[in-house]
């Protein structure tokens, strides 16, 4: 199969600033949700919510992609809906690692 070379033209989308009903993207409510990740948010609530022993949570992707701050908005929301604060998440294939919450609900290792 022959490579086809593609222009950035060919590549990108385009859409009218005029088809949106705001000026700024500050104009918008905030969200914590992870955006345009539906199948990511099921498999963090499956992993998190699986109480089998031995099972991990293995959230991969390159780095900047938003892995961290996705689990931290989820432990967030779970916090949020239980009305108990986070501290600790075990992390690591024996939750060998820990996963300190700090007061700004910043991840910090320890």
């Amino acid at each position: 199969m022959a490579a086809t070379y593609l222009t950035a033209e060919r590549v990108r989308r385009q859409c009218d600033p005029q088809s949106f009903a705001f000026e700024t993207t500050a104009e918008l409510p905030y969200t914590d949700d992870i955006f345009g990740q539906p199948r990511a948010t099921r498999a963090i609530d499956f992993g998190v919510n699986m109480s089998a022993p031995g099972y991990n949570l293995f959230v991969v992707g390159p780095e900047g992609t938003g892995r961290t701050t996705a689990i931290q908005r989820y432990l967030e929301r779970i916090r949020t809906l239980v009305g108990v604060p986070i501290s600790m998440v075990g992390v690591g294939p024996q939750r060998e690692a820990t996963m300190v919450v700090d007061a700004e609900h910043l991840a910090l290792p320890m």
